[in-house]
């Protein structure tokens, strides 16, 4: 994983580190407002070579250049009687990689890349190529999206024959314009000759960042993740004619720490087996403009990387770490001198015989690398499959396809526990396991809906498009925000904690719920002293509908640091899709820890002192 410190003001970005080939496009300038080009030539059969070691795309249990094998049919269900897709590949669909760059000479790439499609923020030119020789990780995620198939060679991404578009932001600096501007937001993109994102049918974004406090209202961090939510919103009401264009994102890599977090710092999460980082605590995920992904390897259990909350949608192949257990297979900066697979031993990560570029591996130009993963992995997948089902059902709305994804996702790991702590002899659940809801949907914390079904998500596709069917009009109902100044300090190290209901007239069918709330130390001292007593990471907070379902936005041990308040905390639930707005919906706060060992050296102590909703419905 790769992170870089943006400039003054913004805020830190993570990596979440056939025959047919050899059509042509059509050269189009980017300063049309619509692509003209014409779509690549069909793909009448997968002949990629290392199409064998993909198990996220047909698991048989092949050990992948790992040591061990996965289990056989835990992967993405793209086969269908030895079909792949339904035979649908993504064709005239566009796929925008956000990431450090895009090789558009690789040999399994260049066929699918967009001509003039894609943009470098250093130079200014459609060329986002990488100069580094140490790996690009956006090749590698532009290869499990959108490789070449059926040409032969190499691999074949999820929509071996969508068009590639590379962005290559995060080996900019990083203003918020440039952000906006590669996310189709129009008056930022036209700051950027060449910059073609309006063209953009789906932005593939495999980076994020790691708050560890509450940002407070109007600091800089707060505003720059304000200004690239609304530019995700406005793509999906300005793009694609209006249809939206699809925003999909990595939940990040820190279940156990990961690169952000020392194992010190993620001890208690650890002990209680739930995630030192919630998909909330990331501002960017708590919204509904967006599909946040996870990750399932081989074996058909969650990546023990991969982040864990409600803000999950989805989840997508990511592997282990290819020296233990199957990682991904994907393209790689070309040649043996540069790139994740190369000669020189030292450099390599997983130096198995294929990534060190042995005569006799395969991958004797260094071409391919074995041992990819992360939810930067499982995101150009969903991406990938997006495409599948745009090219099913090109009238589709992007909550047309995250509907079809969410209905047709597969139970992974059915039998996923809840994790319990003991609260003064009473049991409390700190994070569920799958629940099923009162609309029949089932959701989980860990995979979101489950593992993405692509032969199931195309049979719901073409079954709403021989309908003529598509989801109704969004709405956003608010409720007001219920202040409390009395009664509102929340127990320490007690499972009743504080609760406050609020009741939705409206007769509307739930998407995603929002919740705002503010948790605020009790005594004076300032913010982020060490003598403001407040624990933030010691809060187990939940949400129950009308229907009685429940969802725990945010677990405890969480990697959130103690002495700062948590103001205007917003988060979201996708686990009451489907069931009624109308009705009494109850919030409860717990404090679950009595940890003296931080940075106040006190159990620490909260009230809350405000909260919200808003229902995101049809």
């Amino acid at each position: 994983m790769v992170n870089q410190k943006l400039t003054a003001g913004l805020l830190l970005l993570s990596l979440a580190g056939c025959g047919g080939g050899g059509g042509v496009a059509v050269s189009v300038s980017p300063e049309e407002d619509t692509w003209t080009g014409t779509e690549l030539p069909e793909i009448t059969s997968l002949d990629d070579p290392l199409l064998s070691y993909q198990w996220y795309l047909n698991n048989t249990a092949q050990l992948a250049d790992s040591p061990s094998a996965g289990t056989a049919y835990e992967d993405m269900h793209g086969f269908s009687g030895g079909i792949y897709a339904r035979n649908y590949t993504g064709r005239g669909i566009k796929i925008a990689l956000i990431d450090t760059g895009l090789e558009i000479a690789h040999e399994d790439l260049s066929t699918n890349v967009l001509p003039n499609g894609s943009f470098n923020f250093v130079t200014g030119t459609t060329d986002p190529t990488s100069t580094l020789t140490s790996g690009d990780h956006g090749t590698a995620v532009a290869g499990l999206a959108g490789a070449r198939g059926g040409n032969g060679i190499g691999i074949s991404g999820v929509a071996p024959s969508a068009y590639l578009q590379g962005f290559n932001l995060l080996s900019s600096s990083g203003e918020i314009t440039k952000e906006l501007a590669a996310l189709g937001y129009e008056s930022a993109r036209v700051n950027f000759a060449n910059l073609t994102s309006h063209w953009t049918d789906i932005f593939s974004r495999s980076y994020g960042n790691n708050q560890d406090i509450v940002n407070p209202v109007n600091s800089s961090d707060y505003l720059y993740t304000e200004s690239v939510l609304d530019g995700i919103q406005s793509g999906t009401e300005q793009l694609r004619d209006g249809k939206g264009a699809l925003y999909i994102k990595a939940v990040g890599n820190e279940y156990n720490g990961g690169s952000a977090f020392s194992s010190s710092w993620c001890a208690e999460a650890a002990a209680h087996q739930v995630t030192c980082y919630n998909a909330n605590q990331e501002t960017e995920n708590a919204t509904p403009f967006q599909i946040v992904v996870g990750a399932f390897n081989a074996s058909g259990v969650r990546s023990d990387y991969s982040n864990t909350g409600s803000a999950l949608w989805i989840s997508a192949a990511g592997g282990q770490y290819g020296d233990d257990a199957p990682a991904l297979m994907t393209t790689d900066q070309s040649g043996c001198r540069s790139g994740y697979s190369q000669s020189y031993r030292y450099r390599v990560d997983v130096d198995t015989a294929f990534n060190l570029g042995f005569s006799g591996s395969g991958n004797e130009s260094c071409n391919y690398y074995s041992a990819f993963n992360g939810t930067s992995a499982a995101t150009p997948l969903v991406s990938g499959v997006a495409a599948l089902l745009l090219e099913a059902y090109p009238e589709a709305g992007w909550r047309d396809i995250k509907h079809f994804l969410a209905a047709s996702a597969r139970q992974i790991q059915p039998a996923l526990a809840a994790k319990t702590l003991d609260i003064n002899s009473t049991r409390v659940t700190i994070e569920q396991g799958w629940v099923t809801n009162q609309a029949g949907y089932h959701f989980s914390n860990e995979f979101g809906f489950g593992a993405v079904d692509v032969i199931a998500a195309l049979d719901k596709a073409l079954e709403w498009k021989n309908l003529g069917q598509k989801q109704p009009g969004l709405v956003e109902i608010e409720s007001q925000n219920q202040v409390l100044s009395v009664n509102n300090e929340i127990p320490n190290f007690d499972a009743t904690g504080i609760s406050r209901t609020l009741s939705f007239t409206q007769t509307r069918t739930v998407e995603t719920m929002e919740l705002t709330l503010s948790i605020m130390g009790l005594d004076n001292n300032a913010s982020g002293s060490t003598a403001h007593k407040i624990d933030a990471s010691d809060y187990l907070i939940q949400l129950t509908s009308p229907s009685g379902t429940k969802s725990i936005l945010m677990t405890p041990f969480n990697a959130y640091r103690s002495s700062y308040d948590m103001p205007n905390l917003r988060l979201v639930s996708h686990a009451f899709y489907g069931e009624s707005l109308n009705g009494t919906w109850t919030l409860q706060v717990l404090d679950v820890d009595q940890n003296t060992q931080n940075a106040i050296q006190d159990v620490g102590k909260g009230k809350l002192t405000e909260w919200s909703l808003r229902a995101y419905a049809h």
